[in-house]
């Protein structure tokens, strides 16, 4: 059976090299990316965050739930804590790297390329879509669409830094479904092609439902995510609360290079 750590997925999704490219920000995505942003609380003083849940992974063998914390602060610092029978998992990341229980996970190039489009990524509001100014990412609108019956627009956006030279078409890109008559994020698809995926990793989606206001976030209290159509994961948050002064030392990237073998 997978283990409820499959929740790491979601942080370690592989990608491709960078391009050089012209960086473009496709007017129509933009303003698309901004009216979300208004309704789902982008707007709002944010400090940090804590949600309280669980997190059931599935696999081959069955289902298993376990209780999930998950607080944030910044930009991409998040701390995830996960009770299991066989003790307490902490996974702490800051946007660069990542500690699980206390010891520095090695990263594949393509791992870090990934982890650097994550940002509070279970707060449709704190993610990428919050930096799609910033002159390094590519916002461009990709099609109409239809998701669960409603009308969405899919915007992707890209982190393509310049001076580092790969093949264009490979340009890892993050996908994400607006629904036109709320504004809210319903999907975000992670893949590392359009329209498709690359055989060099899988597709990952994660489906927001049962949103909520809080403290003027909206907030997607179900978030399911899929590997390749599957259910991997489904994340179910019982509280979120906003700005609680979260010690600065839960985010301490504190890790221990592990042992040779």
């Amino acid at each position: 059976m997978r283990s409820a750590w499959l929740y790491l997925l979601f942080f370690l999704v592989p990608c491709v090299s960078f391009s050089q490219q012209t960086i473009t920000k496709d007017p129509t995505a933009m303003a698309i990316v901004q009216q979300s942003l208004v309704a789902m609380g982008g707007g709002q003083n944010f400090v940090d965050v804590q949600a309280v849940g669980t997190t059931t992974a599935y696999g081959d063998s069955g289902a298993v739930t376990y209780p999930i914390t998950l607080q944030a602060t910044g930009t991409a610092s998040i701390q995830s804590v996960i009770s299991n029978p066989a003790g307490t998992r902490t996974h702490v990341t800051d946007g660069v790297n990542i500690c699980a229980d206390s010891t520095l996970v090695e990263l594949t190039p393509d791992a870090s390329a990934a982890l650097a489009l994550r940002r509070i990524d279970f707060v449709p509001a704190l993610t990428i879509l919050n930096d799609s100014a910033d002159p390094n990412f590519e916002v461009s609108y990709v099609r109409a669409d239809t998701l669960n019956g409603a009308a969405v627009d899919v915007i992707a956006i890209g982190l393509a830094p310049p001076g580092v030279v790969a093949d264009t078409s490979q340009t890892p890109q993050w996908f994400f479904f607006i629904d036109r008559a709320t504004s809210l994020v319903s999907k975000i698809q992670m893949t590392n092609t359009i329209p498709s995926a690359s055989p060099q990793g899988p597709t990952v989606e994660v489906v927001f439902s049962q949103y909520q206001a809080v403290s003027g976030f909206a907030v997607p209290m179900d978030q399911a995510t899929y590997v390749n159509g599957a259910l991997s994961q489904d994340l179910q948050l019982t509280s979120v609360a906003f700005n609680n002064g979260l010690d600065s030392s839960l985010f301490a990237m504190t890790c221990e290079v592990p042992s040779a073998q």
